[in-house]
């Protein structure tokens, strides 16, 4: 895990936010204490536009969505096929599987997700992230 300090330039509250995996060039969040919409690129943060912030979260809400759609759908096929997989081998061997021996059943948001959603959304600037959405 790998976190980030960062100050909100409204207000001045110094923040700390601790990241899964490594940082992403830009980040969009709300300051804690004065709810300003800010946005975080290159290790700069600015304050964005509250009209900007509402079209950015209304552009991104359809891609995440689906991109979560996807990896609940991947997930559940990757369950009923280790699913398929235990009855087989119940059926053939006739013994218990050990509960260490059992399948592990992949996280919802895994690296391939991640790394999937890191090169959809990599921009050089906030226009074109908007544009790209």
């Amino acid at each position: 895990m790998e976190s980030i300090r960062f100050v909100c330039p409204h207000c001045g509250l110094k923040m700390e936010a601790t990241l899964e995996g490594k940082p992403s060039l830009m980040m969009v969040f709300v300051c804690a204490r004065c709810k300003e919409p800010l946005m975080r690129f290159d290790g700069e943060v600015f304050e964005l536009d509250r009209e900007e912030f509402v079209n950015l979260r209304r552009k991104l809400n359809p891609v995440i969505g689906k991109l979560l759609e996807e990896a609940n759908s991947d997930r559940a096929n990757l369950v009923k096929t280790e699913e398929a997989q235990v009855k087989a081998s119940e059926n053939t061997e006739k013994e218990q599987i050990i509960d260490s021996e059992k399948p592990t059943v992949r996280p919802l948001i895994n690296d391939d997700f991640m790394q999937a959603l890191t090169m959809n959304l990599e921009c050089s600037d906030v226009s074109e992230f908007i544009d790209k959405m």
